[in-house]
């Protein structure tokens, strides 16, 4: 399955893959707030809602698994989080105690 890519913003690129009604990854080039572009994966779920960030494209590392083997993958790559990903991990952990 391949990815449909779009313009998200001026000078943005967005990519989405559809993995299943419940799964879909996101990767986005775009500019920081610091003023340089990055690359970031986004895998998401709709139930439960979920969406890890990690920094980097990973199109195609994740191009032909199936939803059980991207959910893997997301497991098996939680130090690879984007740090702003971190950030609002820890925010949360904080907020439930």
């Amino acid at each position: 399955m391949s990815y449909s890519g779009f313009v998200a913003a001026e000078n943005e690129h967005r990519f989405i893959r559809t993995v299943s009604d419940n799964v879909w990854v996101s990767v986005l080039y775009r500019l920081t707030g610091f003023g340089w572009y990055e690359w970031e994966t986004a895998i998401c779920t709709k139930s439960p809602h979920t969406c890890t960030i990690m920094r980097g494209d990973r199109r195609t590392e994740l191009e032909s698994l199936s939803e059980a083997e991207v959910l893997a993958w997301r497991d098996a790559h939680q130090d690879e989080k984007n740090s702003f990903e971190t950030l609002l991990d820890k925010i949360n952990q904080a907020r439930t105690g």
